[in-house]
């Protein structure tokens, strides 16, 4: 799978993206309910779930940098994680993002000198619930390449559970090692992706994360057929 933006920069990986590949491939017969996709961050399993659900193990994120008071947005200083998901992400916290200006505040922070060269996605993030490894986030995204929000981002709604459970364990002792097990439902503009990850805390406190699967509902908008370097393709 190759991804290719507006702007014709190529990302590594598009989490909704391996997922509409998965259920095209098995609805037009390429593939079974299970498979592999070879993509720039990896080799990625894909599943069918039911008739229009779809679950890809994402592989396991990064975490690079937490920020504190990364910027201020209404008045309030608001934090920030640098994860990489197959992508770099800056998953930053905020109390509405209802209130956020996404493609304002996106487009300065998504090329900050020090979330690195290449620049992220911005991510805002708002907790909406959270107990005992189950958490609801809701989330708007500023997307690099399209330079603009996106209704949807799959990797981002990995980093986004990614960066809630390493902020989790490092609640309590710093010298106590804990596994955890996350259950993640990210609410976007397109709709509810879900993730599940464990992530684990060693007695040094350093967080390593497992594979986190990112799930969601997959629906058909249009069908048709092109020509693609003069071969037709549907």
């Amino acid at each position: 799978m190759r991804i290719f933006n507006p702007d014709g920069s190529e990302p590594s990986m598009c989490g909704n993206g391996i997922r509409c590949l998965a259920w095209y491939a098995n609805q037009s017969e390429a593939a079974g309910v299970s498979m592999t996709i070879e993509t720039g961050a990896g080799v990625k399993r894909a599943r069918i779930r039911g008739l229009h659900r779809v679950r890809v193990d994402m592989g396991a994120p990064v975490f690079r940098c937490r920020f504190d008071r990364f910027f201020r947005e209404r008045g309030r200083l608001v934090d920030a994680d640098l994860i990489d998901s197959g992508v770099p992400h800056l998953v930053c916290w905020v109390r509405d993002v209802s209130r956020v200006s996404v493609d304002a505040i996106g487009r300065r922070l998504r090329q900050d000198r020090r979330v690195g060269r290449a620049g992220a996605n911005v991510d805002f993030v708002q907790v909406v619930g959270a107990r005992a490894g189950r958490a609801r986030l809701t989330m708007r995204t500023y997307e690099r390449g399209v330079e603009g929000e996106t209704q949807a981002c799959g990797t981002g709604s990995v980093a986004a559970a990614a960066a809630f459970a390493w902020r989790a364990l490092q609640d309590g002792s710093p010298r106590a090692a804990q596994r955890r097990r996350f259950s993640i439902a990210v609410r976007v503009p397109g709709g509810m992706l879900q993730v599940e990850l464990t992530a684990r805390r060693t007695t040094g406190g350093r967080v390593m994360f497992g594979p986190a699967f990112l799930e969601g509902e997959v629906l058909p908008v249009s069908t048709g057929a092109y020509r693609l370097n003069g071969r037709r393709a549907r």
